[in-house]
């Protein structure tokens, strides 16, 4: 990963805060809608858990969907490159269910999953043709929030949209910048400069080669094509294929080739590139 440094800057050791990072929230686009539109705040919390944890989480094999799974790390690392943070907390899908069930409208930081946190992010999404969009909501202990609104995103844009959330909840004073920046930077709650000046994530070595290759390769699928995208996957083919995994490695060397799919049958090309295009969670972990 390259983490892309602001000049003249120094660094800030001043109270980092805890952060309870919440696995995202599968949701229909009705309730993302109706987020996206509210204020932020900890009533706002809890009806995200309720309206999203209503519908299923996990593919049918209980695995987690993936798209979501990347989705939760891209934010971790955004937050590590971008914030002043203490320790990062993550909360699954089972840790939000019990907290839906059992602590009904409580303050959400008594449950006992989040006391140790002084700021929890919620993320709800969709799946739409070959986009993903999501809402991410920062709350603090005391109070405060600040909500994010990615609009339509490829998965090679998710890492964007996540320094973009952290970048809002910096300009909100929800949390405070990684490095020192000017003043006026933050005044009003304005963020137009921030992003050219906080640090960021970029987890794809080489955005351009990954889209040209995902864009090229088409699968016909009952006289449809198909391209390898989150609704691809979100079909039920990722399973499929699951056990047919390749690393990046072999995608890098093989996307130079104009013919990747030349000898390999429709079902091994399909995994081949499915895997690599969901591999962002990989390459992330590599990367510590």
């Amino acid at each position: 990963m390259n983490y892309v440094a602001a000049q003249d800057a120094s660094i800030v050791r001043n109270n980092p805060k805890n952060i309870a990072v919440c696995f995202p929230v599968r949701a229909d686009e009705p309730s993302l809608s109706q987020f996206s539109s509210q204020a932020p705040d900890e009533k706002l919390s809890w009806q995200f858990l309720e309206a999203g944890l209503a519908m299923p989480q996990s593919l049918p094999n209980g695995s987690p969907y993936p798209e979501a799974v990347s989705l939760a790390k891209l934010m971790e690392e955004s937050l590590r490159a971008r914030a002043e943070i203490g320790q990062i907390i993550s909360i699954d899908t089972d840790t939000l269910k019990a907290l839906r069930q059992g602590e009904g409208e409580a303050p959400i930081f008594q449950a006992a999953a989040l006391q140790n946190a002084d700021v929890a992010v919620f993320m709800m999404y969709i799946i739409q043709d070959s986009d993903v969009q999501f809402e991410a909501l920062a709350v603090t202990k005391t109070g405060e929030g600040a909500s994010y609104f990615s609009g339509p995103r490829s998965i090679f844009y998710l890492s964007d949209a996540t320094n973009e959330a952290v970048t809002t909840f910096i300009a909100r004073k929800i949390l405070v910048p990684a490095i020192q920046i000017p003043s006026d930077s933050l005044s009003s709650g304005q963020s137009s400069t921030l992003p050219s000046i906080l640090p960021a994530i970029e987890p794809w070595k080489d955005r351009p080669k990954y889209e040209q290759a995902n864009s090229r390769l088409k699968i016909a699928i009952g006289g449809v094509a198909v391209g390898l995208s989150a609704s691809f996957i979100c079909a039920g083919l990722w399973q499929t294929y699951q056990e047919a995994e390749y690393r990046n490695t072999a995608f890098e060397s093989a996307v130079t080739a104009s013919g990747i799919a030349t000898g390999a049958s429709v079902a091994v090309t399909v995994a081949f590139v499915t895997s690599a295009i969901w591999n962002v969670v990989l390459m992330l972990q590599a990367s510590h």
